[in-house]
This record gives C-alpha cells, sequence and structure tokens, in this order.
C-alpha cells in the first residue's frame, strides 16, 4: 500500500482539479446549456494523479473499486476521506467567489423522483465505463475516456447531474445546491453505482467458479 499522506496529497490535488472545473462549469455555463469547460478539467486530474494515487478522485469511484478483486478497503477509506474532506474544503474556499452572482436559483425543500432518476442513470453509464476499464486492465485510458463520456452526457438529457458525490457536497457548500437538492443528487449517486457494483460483484463470482471448474 502506498504511503497514506502520498494517497492523501494527491486525492487532494486530483479531486481539487475536478471540483474547480466543475466550479467553472456552473458559474460560466448557463442552467441546460452544454458544458465543455468541465471535461477537460476531469482529464487533467486523471493523468496528473493516475500513477500517484490511481486517481479516484470521487466517492463513487472508490465504492466500486472495493467490489473489485484485490481491494485495499482501508486505503479506499482514505481515498474517500480524503475526498469529502477537499469537498469540504475547497467548496468553502470557493464559496466567497460566487456572491452576487444571480443565476444561482436554489429550490425549496422537496423530492424529485426525476432528478434522483437522472443522477442514478448518468451516475450508472459512466461507473459502467470506468468498471469495464478497470476489469479490463485498462484503466489508464480513463483519462481520454472518461471526459469523452462527461462530453457525451452534457449533449443528453443527463447534462445537469455530477455523477461524483464529493462535487455535490462541494456545491451544496458553495451554495449552487439546496440541501434538498444534495439529498437528490447523492441518493442517485449512490444508486447508480450501487447498480455497478452488483454487476461486477456477479462478474467477480462467475469468474471464481468458471476458475474452480
Amino acid at each position: 500500500m502506498p504511503r497514506a499522506r502520498n494517497l492523501v496529497f494527491f486525492e487532494f490535488l486530483g479531486t481539487t482539479v475536478i471540483l474547480f472545473g466543475a466550479f467553472l462549469g456552473s458559474l460560466f455555463i448557463p442552467v441546460g446549456g452544454y458544458n465543455w469547460i468541465t471535461p477537460p478539467f476531469v482529464g487533467l486530474a486523471i493523468a496528473l494523479t493516475f500513477h500517484k494515487s490511481g486517481a479516484h478522485l470521487n466517492p463513487a469511484v472508490t465504492a466500486l473499486v472495493n467490489a473489485m478483486p484485490r481491494k485495499h478497503r482501508i486505503q479506499n477509506g482514505v481515498y474517500g476521506a480524503t475526498q469529502f474532506a477537499t469537498a469540504g474544503v475547497i467548496g468553502f474556499a470557493l464559496m466567497p467567489l460566487l456572491l452576487g452572482v444571480g443565476n444561482v436559483n436554489l429550490v425549496p425543500w422537496g423530492w424529485s423522483p426525476q432528478v434522483v432518476w437522472l443522477e442514478t442513470l448518468a451516475t450508472f453509464i459512466l461507473m459502467t465505463l470506468i468498471a469495464i476499464l478497470a476489469i479490463n486492465g485498462k484503466a489508464i485510458w480513463t483519462i481520454v475516456a472518461v471526459p469523452g463520456m462527461l462530453y457525451l452526457l452534457a449533449l443528453s438529457p443527463l447534462s445537469s447531474n455530477q455523477m461524483n458525490p464529493a462535487v455535490t457536497l462541494a456545491q451544496t457548500v458553495e451554495g449552487l445546491l439546496s440541501p434538498a437538492e444534495l439529498l437528490e443528487h447523492f441518493s442517485g449517486e449512490v444508486l447508480g453505482v450501487a447498480v455497478v457494483i452488483l454487476w461486477v460483484r456477479l462478474w467477480v463470482i462467475r469468474k471464481r467458479l468458471a476458475s474452480t471448474n
């Protein structure tokens, strides 16, 4: 296992790059507009940290890795804690930059099944891509594959979703999402990655059974 301090530093660095890209996208892209800003930041974050920390940079990815062979739960706990802590710190740091911004509209408390469903579907699609690349030993291709998928999703009705609980938390701290929206998006992200984890676990079980026959 790599040194915990190295994992913390590079996960903090990569997650910060992604959060900053998501912040710029929220700041300059109108609601429902084509988000061309965030994906390059995601690719840059993965490229900077892939050979250092594995470039999880997303609690959903960390949860997904736990379902795969050779999982390291202690290491993944460091990943997850760092990602969420980074979301809180960076979200708080960026919050003053949004003061006086007029295009931030928060929704009151409520529950929108459509938001949950769309976030679930978007997270499922992105996590499935990552899982397929990881299972086939092609995880390095996430540097270009993940930004490419984000561009495709930005052109679809799924464009308003984060697919990353750290981004969702940071945007809530920044004031871009209300507590209700935090709950909706976070619920969808958990459901989306849970479905992918289920099929990954089934794949692992099937592989083990095949190796014993």
